[in-house]
């Protein structure tokens, strides 16, 4: 797949017998299940999720989120069935292309099960995060700004929420 990096292979069971897995890291992660189908012409569909007219994947708690799984395939020309896991506990069977709204601001890792006819699958997730993050403004020290070794530095700055409030900020000096 376009983009896509091997981070894992291992092989593990599948019905009666072992199949390999290949899990592969690209925008999203996306495991593939290869096993010996014994003469069979059958070939594993492609899992693809694909959420409309968003640039990322940060949203408002509430704001309705149009996923759609119409770039999923079969080689075969299989009639596929999907299942949709939203990560909050929620899901939807059927229905290529579900809408979904989150009520706790966090992050969410939805999936998408393809399955064939033949009883083949394919899985794609993509993780979304719920509640707009801070927009966080360096006080100091400045930008370009030199120290040397064992010099004591002032840490600060400010974090702004989506609502315009203060957020806390958290340091962490390496």
């Amino acid at each position: 797949t376009e983009n896509q990096n091997i981070i894992d292979i291992f092989f593990g069971p599948y019905k009666n017998t072992q199949a390999l897995y290949i899990v592969s890291r690209g925008p999203g992660i996306t495991l593939r299940r290869i096993h010996y189908t014994k003469g069979e012409d059958n070939r594993s569909p492609t899992a693809k999720i694909q959420i409309k007219d968003a640039d990322d994947t940060v949203f408002s708690v509430g704001q309705e989120i149009q996923l759609d799984g119409r770039q999923s395939s079969d080689p075969d020309d299989d009639s596929l069935t999907y299942v949709w896991d939203f990560g909050d506990g929620s899901t939807a069977e059927g229905d290529e292309r579900p809408k979904h709204s989150y009520k706790k601001k966090g992050q969410y890792r939805i999936t998408l099960k393809v399955e064939d006819e033949g009883g083949l699958q394919d899985f794609d997730f993509v993780t979304v995060t719920i509640g707009v993050p801070p927009t966080v403004q360096m006080l100091s020290p400045e930008e370009g700004e030199l120290f040397s070794v064992e010099q004591e530095l002032r840490l600060s700055g400010r974090g702004i929420d989506s609502t315009g409030k203060d957020a806390a900020l958290l340091w962490e000096v390496r």
